[in-house]
Formats: structure tokens, C-alpha cells, sequence
């Protein structure tokens, strides 16, 4: 199992922006057999993107983005011989960001839950082949101009 996060924050007059990224893996494999060839074979990749932009002021502009992609591969083979093979993944991913700010605040948040299993038994003429592949790519943005909106003038009032 493998347990990956990150997080960032910035603050400027006022202002806070606050990015959150977590992720758990996990890969279980299991093979045996007598005579031929009995394999599991996995590969996991994630690749996780924060960015933040606070311009400083009353009317800075502020933007956020996240971007987490997760690539799972699972190939579970029995060839020739007497045996079996089980292999399973799972990937759990969590985003959250949120700009604070005197106007107002916005958060946004993602979770996602990916697996996949494969399992293989074969006899002595068995060739016998499972290929898993999972991709999932989430992302998400925030732009906040913080531009404050003018107050309406009294009546009478000729704009």
C-alpha cells in the first residue's frame, strides 16, 4: 500500500487560497502453480498538479487548479502446467481547494474510488491471459477576480 499526498497555501490582503491532494494505492498478487509459467505482473502510475496565482490587492485576481491521473495495469497469465493467479488493485483519490475571501468563499472537492480484478487458473495445455488497464484523470480550477461590485447610488441617481 502506498499512502501519497500534498497540499499548498497562499494568502495575500485578506485572502486565502488552500489546495488538498491525497491518494492510497494498494496491489495484491498471488500465484502458484506446478510446471509452465503461472505470472502476475503490475504497474501503477500517478501523477498529481497543484497550482496557485494570488495577486495581492482589493481586486487581485486569484486562480487555483488541480489536476490528479492515476494509470493502473494488472496482466495475470497461467500458461501450461496446473495453477492459478489473482491479481487486484485499488486506488482511492481525494482533491479539495478552497479561496477565502471578505466577499465570500468557494471550495470544491472531488473523490474518486477505482479497482480491478483479475483472476486465472488453468490445466497442463492451459494459456490462459488477463490484461487489466484502468485510467482515470480528474482535475479541477477556480478563477476569483475579486473585483468588489460598486455599490447602486441612491435614488435619484442618473448613472
Amino acid at each position: 500500500m502506498v499512502i501519497v499526498g500534498h497540499g499548498q497555501e497562499a494568502y495575500a490582503v485578506g485572502t486565502a487560497a488552500i489546495q488538498n491532494e491525497m491518494g492510497i494505492l494498494t496491489q495484491t498478487a498471488s500465484a502458484v502453480g506446478v510446471g509452465g509459467a503461472t505470472t502476475v505482473v503490475q504497474k501503477a502510475s500517478i501523477d498529481g498538479l497543484q497550482g496557485q496565482f494570488v495577486d495581492s490587492g482589493r481586486h487581485g485576481r486569484r486562480e487555483q487548479e488541480q489536476s490528479l491521473t492515476v494509470g493502473l495495469d494488472n496482466i495475470v497469465r497461467k500458461a501450461g502446467g496446473i495453477g492459478a493467479a489473482v491479481g487486484a488493485q485499488g486506488f482511492v483519490g481525494a482533491q479539495e481547494q478552497s479561496e477565502v475571501t471578505p466577499r465570500g468563499t468557494s471550495t470544491g472537492s472531488q473523490v474518486v474510488y477505482a479497482a480491478q480484478f483479475a483472476a486465472v487458473a488453468g490445466g497442463p495445455c492451459s494459456n490462459v491471459v488477463v490484461k487489466n488497464s484502468l485510467d482515470v484523470t480528474m482535475g479541477q480550477s477556480q478563477i476569483v477576480t475579486g473585483h468588489y461590485l460598486p455599490r447602486p447610488c441612491p435614488p435619484p441617481c442618473d448613472p
